[in-house]
């Protein structure tokens, strides 16, 4: 049954909890870059002028990214245009790395810490506009005391330590809610 799933359905992140519909955010997406932290008071969360765009599920520091820049920076902001159906939908993340701040048309839906774990958030109709903004601020640093995995904590690479992952790096998903009582 799961090959079944899986020769009709390629893309699906996760083929053993399939749902019928589902539209993948992977792909393009707005991106910036903001190393002074100067976003926050400029009000990228409401919707912000991108200084590059990113093929997303990879991070700005892979060649798959389309940006493919090995410098580090602790602060990077993601945009995407949804345009949703009339019901509720779950917003999936299967990785994002760093501290993130997530909004929907400029409401803050999540704030915390992801990394290494899945993320998902019940986006509500009555906060849906005809042309909807995700806008998601990721913070990521050298920090030794957090999660590394094989990531570097070194503005170089040393012995067989690999570059950092910073931002999304996984697939990015909506799926209508079917059931609208709660």
């Amino acid at each position: 049954m799961i090959h079944d799933l899986l020769s009709r359905h390629p893309d699906y992140p996760r083929p053993t909890m399939f749902r019928s519909s589902y539209t993948l955010l992977n792909g393009t997406w707005d991106f910036s870059f903001d190393p002074d932290n100067k976003g926050m008071t400029l009000g990228f969360y409401q919707g912000f002028k991108p200084t590059n765009s990113i093929q997303v599920p990879f991070s700005y520091q892979t060649k798959a990214s389309g940006i493919n820049i090995q410098q580090a920076c602790s602060i990077v902001w993601y945009q995407k245009q949804l345009t949703l159906s009339n019901r509720d939908h779950l917003l999936h993340f299967e990785g994002i790395d760093g501290y993130v701040h997530i909004w929907f048309n400029g409401h803050l839906l999540y704030e915390g810490l992801s990394g290494y774990t899945r993320l998902s958030i019940k986006l509500k109709t009555y906060q849906f506009n005809k042309i909807n903004n995700l806008v998601i601020r990721v913070m990521d640093d050298f920090d030794t005391r957090k999660p590394r995995g094989k990531q570097r904590w070194q503005d170089e690479n040393f012995g067989c330590w690999y570059v950092e992952t910073t931002g999304i790096y996984k697939s990015v998903w909506l799926e209508p809610l079917e059931n609208q009582t709660y």
